[in-house]
């Protein structure tokens, strides 16, 4: 049973009495609110129907969201877009995309890219709401759960400031190294969509915390589970790195086969395209999905 109720442009869902399966314990019982916006499916975007390009998720989620966001955010930038329709808006969006990102159609546009696509639509307006591109990862010094909290924190944070953010979500793949005798994991595909509602609460104890995703595919609308892991000793040469996207400074490493959780919180989640490096090795490909970026309005006060 679902109860919607509306302030100001942010939508707030009660849900109860929702049923959640967990791998490590029988289904439970929980009472859910999510925080988010109305999606009105006339006034969104889908590759679909007006792009037809297939590697143009990250600017059509961006896009999205900013027809999402509060009026002052979105028309900071949508105004600068020309006078003509939605399709319009979108095709010279899409141009300003391309425009930083010359391979969009063939490689795909990352986070960083999509930001300086906003600053050429309006540098201003972008450093007075800092919209800025975030890397999803841990800190060293952060455990497992304090790390959950900070992700939520920031996706909360953005959606109540009116602006839902942007997430890139990674497929990784099991590998077989037959120099180092190990196994390990690689990346395969990514797919870029908007946080529309984010769980408006998490207690202490949980491990996990449940988000609304839109498409940018298709214009579908789905939830998905954040959690954290638990896991020890087991990604092998998956991730060497964390880094400042908007500088490329390092901020922190793991190395291959140490006692270190995953430096980035699993994604719970139906069947996504995850581009073509992924698709052509099959269903094994998307043994691992990862929230590894972010584009919105966070408090990075909460970084430590």
């Amino acid at each position: 049973m679902k109860i919607a109720l509306y302030w100001n442009s942010l939508k707030i869902i009660v849900t109860l009495n929702l049923i959640i399966s967990s791998v490590f314990a029988s289904p439970i019982s929980k009472n859910i609110e999510l925080i988010g916006f109305e999606v009105n499916p006339s006034e969104i975007v889908s590759k679909k129907l007006y792009s037809k390009k297939d590697k143009s998720c990250n600017p059509t989620a961006l896009f999205n969201s900013l027809i999402l966001s509060n009026a002052e955010i979105g028309q900071e930038f949508l105004s600068k877009l020309g006078n003509g329709n939605k399709k319009n808006k979108y095709n010279n969006f899409l141009s300003y995309a391309q425009k930083v990102a010359p391979h969009l159609y063939a490689d795909g546009m990352a986070s960083t890219e999509a930001y300086l696509a906003l600053n050429e639509i309006n540098a201003d307006a972008n450093e007075k709401l800092g919209l800025q591109p975030t890397s999803f990862h841990r800190s060293p010094k952060e455990n497992q759960d304090k790390f959950l909290h900070r992700i939520h924190e920031y996706i909360k944070h953005s959606i109540e400031r009116g602006f839902p953010p942007v997430v890139s979500i990674h497929g990784f793949y099991s590998y077989f190294d037959e120099e180092t005798k190990q196994y390990g994991q690689k990346q395969g595909g990514a797919h870029a969509l908007t946080i529309t509602a984010v769980q408006k609460s998490i207690a202490d104890k949980n491990h996990s915390f449940i988000i609304e995703l839109l498409d940018p595919d298709d214009g579908l609308i789905f939830n998905a589970m954040i959690s954290n892991s638990s896991y020890e000793k087991h990604y092998g040469s998956m991730i060497n790195v964390g880094f400042n996207p908007l500088t490329g400074e390092e901020l922190a490493s793991w190395s291959a086969n140490i006692d270190r959780a995953s430096p980035y919180l699993h994604v719970s989640i139906g069947d996504i395209p995850l581009g073509n490096n992924s698709n052509d090795r099959g269903f094994w490909s998307r043994h691992l999905l990862l929230l590894k970026f972010g584009l919105g309005i966070f408090n990075h006060s909460l970084y430590d």
